[in-house]
This record gives C-alpha cells, sequence and structure tokens, in this order.
C-alpha cells in the first residue's frame, strides 16, 4: 500500500467512528506525520479534516521536544477532569520519541487507563519507544515517497542531478528533512562527515577525535547515526537484492561485498541500538566511542575472502 492510500485508509477509519484510543503514526518524514494527525483531529472535532483543531475547546496539542516530568504529571491530571464541550477530548503529543524512558513510562499509565472520550494521536520513531507503548498504540505506519516522486519534487526545489540521489537517500523518503538539507550547506557537511567516520569505523581505523567534534550536540549525534544507518542498510540492500524506491548508494555496494549479511546486520544493529541510547542520559560522545568500536569489532569479525 503507498503512502497516500495508507494515509486515506487511516482517515476513512476516523471519519466512520471506527477509532482507537491511541494511535502512533510513524513516517519518515515527521512534517507528514503531524499533518496527517492534525486531519484526524479536526475529523474527531468537527467531522471535517479541513478545520483547525485549535478552534475546538477539548484539543490539545504537545511538542515532546518541549515537555518535562510536570507537564506529564499535569496532562494527567486534566485528563481526569470532565471536558468541555461533553463530548470528544483530542490531545496530539508530537515526537515523543524525543520523550526519555523516564517520561515514556510516566505517559504509559495514560495509555494503559485511557480516560472516556479520550484519543491521543502520536508521532514518533516506533523502535525509539518502549515496548509497552507501543503495544498500547494502533500503529499507522506511512511508507517514505516514491524515489522518483522524491527526486522530482527535489529539483522542483532547486536541487541539481548531482545531489538528488544523495538528498533523497540520506532522508530516506522524507522530503521536509531533504528540503532542510538542501537549503542547509552544514546539514550536508554533517552527512558527509558522518558517512567519512562509518567508513573509518568499516576499515577498523575510527577516527575517535572526529567522533567527538561531530557528537557534542545530542541532536546532532542522532543526525550522525540516522545517516550511518542509510549508508549500512544501503550495504545490506545490494548484498540480498532487495528492491526497494532507491537503489543502493555504489560505495555503500562496494563495502558490502567486503561483509558477510550477517556482519551487515549486526553492524545494523548496533547503529540503532546507539540510537536508543541517546536517549538516556549517558554522555553523547560515550555512546558514540561505544558504536565505533563494536562497529570495528563486527568488521574484523565479518570480512568476506576479498
Amino acid at each position: 500500500m503507498n503512502s497516500m492510500k495508507k494515509e486515506s485508509g487511516f482517515l476513512s477509519g476516523i471519519a466512520s467512528g471506527r477509532y482507537s484510543h491511541a494511535y502512533l503514526v510513524s513516517c519518515p518524514d515527521f512534517g507528514r506525520a503531524h499533518r496527517l494527525v492534525r486531519r484526524a483531529a479536526a475529523l474527531l472535532c468537527f467531522g471535517n479534516e479541513d478545520r483547525e483543531p485549535e478552534e475546538y475547546s477539548d484539543f490539545w496539542e504537545f511538542d515532546s521536544g518541549e515537555l518535562g516530568r510536570q507537564d506529564v504529571i499535569r496532562l494527567k491530571s486534566e485528563l481526569s477532569l470532565s471536558t468541555y464541550t461533553g463530548t470528544c477530548r483530542v490531545i496530539i503529543i508530537k515526537s515523543v520519541h524525543l520523550l526519555n524512558e523516564t517520561l515514556q513510562n510516566a505517559l504509559l499509565k495514560t495509555l494503559e487507563e485511557p480516560p472516556t472520550n479520550t484519543v491521543l494521536l502520536l508521532t514518533g520513531v516506533e523502535s525509539n519507544l518502549l515496548p509497552t507503548i507501543r503495544s498500547r498504540c494502533t500503529k499507522i505506519r506511512i511508507p517514505p515517497l516514491d524515489g522518483d516522486v522524491l527526486k522530482n519534487a527535489l529539483c522542483d526545489m532547486g536541487a541539481n542531478d548531482q545531489n538528488t540521489d544523495m538528498l533523497a537517500r540520506a532522508c530516506q523518503g522524507a522530503l521536509d528533512r531533504a528540503e532542510a538539507m538542501l537549503n542547509d550547506p552544514a546539514s550536508m557537511e554533517l552527512y558527509f562527515r558522518a558517512i567519512d567516520l562509518l567508513k573509518s569505523a568499516l576499515d577498523c581505523y575510527p577516527s575517535f577525535d572526529e567522533a567527538e567534534k561531530l557528537c557534542k550536540d545530542r541532536a546532532d549525534a542522532r543526525l550522525v547515526v540516522e545517516f550511518m544507518l542509510t549508508f549500512a542498510r544501503d550495504m545490506l540492500i545490494s548484498k540480498t537484492d532487495a528492491n526497494l524506491y532507491l537503489k543502493p548508494d555504489g560505495e555503500a555496494s562496494r563495502y558490502a561485498k567486503r561483509f558477510t549479511i550477517r556482519g551487515i546486520s549486526g553492524i545494523i544493529d548496533v547503529l540503532v541500538e546507539a540510537d536508543r541510547r541517546f536517549l538516556t542520559n549517558v554522555r553523547p560522545q560515550d555512546t558514540v566511542n561505544w558504536m565505533l568500536i563494536g562497529i570495528m569489532r563486527l568488521s574484523e569479525e565479518h570480512r568476506t575472502e576479498e
């Protein structure tokens, strides 16, 4: 099912009155996920997805990047009160994966015992959430934009032929992120430096000094790992001949020849675990150093005969 059909099916279910108490909408493009849940909220509030949900008395929206423990406690307290309208209460929590483990556990109680006539619409990265959070939500997984659609959109934004493939691959179908990278030279530089850092670990001489420079900021560190994951997944795609929306990067294909499928899968697992660790209080530099050592170890253990 393509992106548009998936979105349409979700909204149709809401419009028909067949909806759950909590949804988790995941999409490579966070902007698309946010716009989708706002349309769903408008349907729940007014029966019209084109309305602004803020016009509804029982609509709340939160950005997880700005939520603290007291905010979550206050939210739970407010949910115990009666609604203003006497009907449906709708709550959007944006980028819920940014909540640390403590805050996710605080939110969990609300999902376990949802208030009457309340619908929670969460957006975020599914893999970065506690299994207990995921299990209590109806999951709506919106696939990435088709590669040709994304590249055409980038060309319309002014990208040249040389960087459309790179941007589409780096952003894994997320048009909002691709557009941000296109307009931000610093993001483009971070991408290339992240891939160079990964390749140095695959070659068994990781640059810890470079890692220290790249990953002082937790947000940048997470972006570095996301960029590395695109390269590692391209390695796996080229090794397994998977038919995805973009052809794998040529250099990733060359690196893939050096490793077994098990080794590449292990490298991906290390990167995913590093991304999860960024949700804890561990210093990002310590997480990145652990990640580079893990990749180097797997690179030594799972090389093929060249």
